[in-house]
């Protein structure tokens, strides 16, 4: 009740064409376990590639969990290559959707950056209602873009589209904005939820100097490092060696 087959037949039903490999069970009934295996690749008594009943495969794995699962001892790695090399042509391209409504939602892709010894990675995913469109891009040189190609630095930014900032850096799941670039009517902001809101300035670790908001008032205070240099208060007044509230010469 238990055996393979082998049978060379076209789609038409005829008795050449594709080869098939079928195993069955109990007179083609269904399997009893999906989770066994139905065909194995061996090298002796090793088995290099194992199909389960399922349709999971594995390489290097004989109880593969997911539809493709490759194991080996020192980690396992996929290769995707083109035959030859360009200066602006796809090496290879991971692409993730539905098959019922769009099977190209979100891409990964790898692209020769403009030598046939270099490449660049470029991430792309499909707003709802919209067309699939790279968002971010690390170039061969390491430097990373977002929103745009080009990259002026180690890390662009480019602000367009409907959003008001740029970039943000929150807590409270949201619910607090601690630096804000590129809001609107800002450039830069520094925000903080409770307490006087302070830049610090540091080298090699250690605080050098601090320019911070008066907590609760109009003003920035400036400290080297704890100690208060300067503050100008509500009123423009400016206060040296003191903080607001002390006896010191104002201008």
């Amino acid at each position: 009740t238990h055996g393979l087959y082998l049978m060379a037949m076209g789609l038409d039903g005829t008795t050449t064409g594709d080869m098939i490999f079928n195993t069955r069970e109990n007179n083609n009934s269904t399997f009893g376990t999906l989770t066994n295996a139905g065909f194995k690749f061996q090298h002796f008594t090793t088995d290099l590639v194992t199909i389960l009943r399922n349709g999971n495969v594995g390489i290097g794995e004989n109880a593969p969990d997911q539809l493709l699962h490759l194991k080996t001892s020192n980690g396992a790695e996929m290769v995707l290559q083109r035959t030859t090399g360009t200066t602006d042509g796809l090496l290879g391209a991971i692409h993730f959707g539905n098959a019922d409504v769009d099977e190209y939602l979100a891409s990964i892709r790898s692209v020769q950056d403009g030598a046939t010894d270099s490449a660049y990675l470029a991430f792309e995913t499909e707003v709802a209602s919209g067309t699939k469109a790279e968002r971010m891009r690390i170039a061969s040189t390491g430097k990373v873009s977002i929103g745009t190609a080009a990259a002026y630095g180690q890390l662009t930014i480019n602000h367009s589209g409907n959003e008001s900032w740029a970039f943000k850096c929150v807590s409270g799941g949201g619910s607090a904005d601690f630096l804000t670039i590129g809001a609107s009517g800002e450039i830069l902001s520094l925000r903080a939820t409770s307490g006087a809101g302070e830049l610090h300035i540091y080298e090699s670790g250690t605080t050098r100097a601090v320019i911070g908001t008066l907590n609760g008032s109009n003003g920035m205070q400036f400290k080297v490092p704890s100690t208060v240099a300067l503050t100008l208060d509500s009123s423009g007044n400016a206060l040296f060696g003191a903080n607001a509230s002390g006896s010191s010469t104002s201008t």
